[in-house]
């Protein structure tokens, strides 16, 4: 399968930001080691979750350079949306922690409920 240059430039861009985010996200979260502070783990992991609607795209472009072929469409919408609803819930984890901390059960339970109507 031959790549269009905007699907290649598309592809590149993707690839590079996804690795980007990826490393950002590793580095935040290894904060914790050394402050021992959980907010920096959830910051962490939820900027490296940021970037997951674009892991699809990533690996669909590694895929389609180095073998030329597709990933499946299942494998390429799960990829796509699965890890959002746990990226918004660290990201509210945190957040209640730094700021609405007398109303982080409430906040939690309200925006859980949300993530899993959303996977649902």
């Amino acid at each position: 399968m031959a790549l269009t240059p905007f699907e290649i430039f598309y592809g590149s861009f993707t690839l590079l930001s996804v690795i980007i985010s990826t490393v950002l996200g590793i580095l935040i979260a290894l904060k914790y080691k050394k402050y021992g502070k959980v907010d920096y783990l959830a910051v962490g992991i939820t900027w490296l979750l940021l970037a997951s609607p674009y892991w699809s795209d990533a690996i669909q472009f590694i895929s389609v350079m180095i073998g030329g072929i597709q990933i499946p469409t299942n494998l390429y919408y799960f990829l796509a949306n699965a890890f959002i609803a746990p990226m918004y819930i660290t990201w509210i984890f945190t957040l209640t922690n730094i700021l609405f901390v007398k109303r982080k059960k409430i906040l939690l339970t309200i925006f859980s409920i949300i993530a899993v109507v959303f996977e649902t």
